[in-house]
């Protein structure tokens, strides 16, 4: 399974799916600092270059160059800047997996458009609004928590 943590920050998100199991994960932070600190947990933790790779570079045009395929992506931008959640899931349509799912954050305030993806589920906790997503073309799975 390859996991994409976009926007990283902590890589709290990163962090829990190598701990649920997955073989490997790579970060994605802007911000040097919080990106060096990512490394530095990934070295507390042990953690091979195999298992844990830490980039540090803006989202969207790291995604326009890459040409993996993932299986979860992580997509938790900065909330005040609506219009990264456009651009994130255009260009995540050619990176993600035939069976792959992204799982996207938001201020609850903020509505996002999902097209072309199926909403699997969706719940909000105080002001942050949670989506699994996935490009199957199915039906819609969207269940409300």
């Amino acid at each position: 399974m390859r996991v994409l943590d976009l926007f990283a920050g902590s890589g709290a998100l990163g962090f829990e799916a190598l701990s649920r199991g997955a073989p490997n994960v790579t970060f994605i932070e802007k911000q040097a600092k919080i990106a060096s600190q990512i490394k530095d947990t990934c070295h507390r933790l042990n953690l091979s270059a195999q298992e844990a790779e830490v980039i540090c570079r803006n989202c969207v045009p790291w995604l326009k160059q890459d040409e993996q395929i993932w299986d979860l992506v992580f997509v938790d931008p900065p909330f005040a800047d609506s219009n990264l959640y456009t651009k994130i899931l255009h260009e995540l349509q050619t990176h993600v997996s035939q069976f792959g799912l992204i799982y996207l954050e938001h201020s609850k305030r903020t509505p996002i458009d999902t097209n072309p993806y199926s909403v699997w589920k969706v719940a909000t906790v105080g002001e942050v609004q949670f989506s699994l997503l996935s490009l199957d073309s199915g039906t819609s799975k969207q269940s409300a928590c």
